[in-house]
């Protein structure tokens, strides 16, 4: 990470520090004996503050780098791994990524689309990175499952493999007393064990 973003990093730490120690509250039992300490927090306040744009473009689009890619990423979660540690759950995302660095993720998906192969993979690792910390805190009951899922098929483009789909047609209805009398006439050729065939042997 170069200085000038090691420089953001760590006055937004130190930010987010004060905002932690400014909204703690004390949690009590039902007796009203203090059991725990809390951050009392607002997750929108949070991504205002914490997780706004980095730069403000003069005009039209930012373009970025793979490598300036990467090392935005790099601070997007060390300033989330903060936020998770000294404020409350915060699940990564790409709208907050984004927001960092200034671009939509309508832009940052078509970088995907149309750039080079580095740039491909950098933005796959991105998804692919946020689609699994999403999905572990659903597992781990911390983001509600449903909720979840919404995100990463509506924004992350996620999607559910289908179930094949197996069709049984019945091209005919099977006619039991036909089956029955050619079960009956192979039984007399072979074994002579049907009833016509014990008539043969009576007379």
């Amino acid at each position: 990470m170069n200085k000038e973003l090691e420089k953001v990093k760590e006055k937004r730490i130190k930010e987010i520090e004060v905002y932690a120690n400014s909204h703690t509250r004390d949690k009590f039992d039902r007796n009203g004996n203090k059991i725990d300490v809390y951050v009392d927090y607002n997750p929108i306040v949070v991504s205002e503050k914490f997780f706004k744009k980095l730069y403000t473009p003069k005009e039209g689009v930012i373009l970025y780098t793979s490598e300036q890619l990467n090392e935005f990423y790099e601070l997007y979660r060390e300033l989330v791994i903060e936020v998770n540690d000294k404020i409350g759950t915060f699940p990564t995302s790409l709208p907050t990524f984004c927001k960092l660095i200034g671009i939509t993720v309508e832009v940052l998906k078509q970088y995907r689309d149309t750039a080079n192969l580095e740039m491909k993979k950098t933005i796959d690792r991105i998804y692919d990175e946020i689609n699994d910390d999403n999905l572990f805190l659903s597992q781990l009951g911390q983001a509600s499952e449903k909720s979840t899922m919404f995100k990463l098929k509506s924004i992350n483009e996620v999607t559910e493999k289908k179930a094949p789909n197996v069709n049984v047609n019945l091209k005919g209805v099977i006619n039991q007393a036909k089956y029955d009398a050619k079960l009956e006439k192979y039984q007399d050729l072979l074994l002579g064990t049907s009833k016509k065939g014990k008539k043969k042997e009576q007379s």
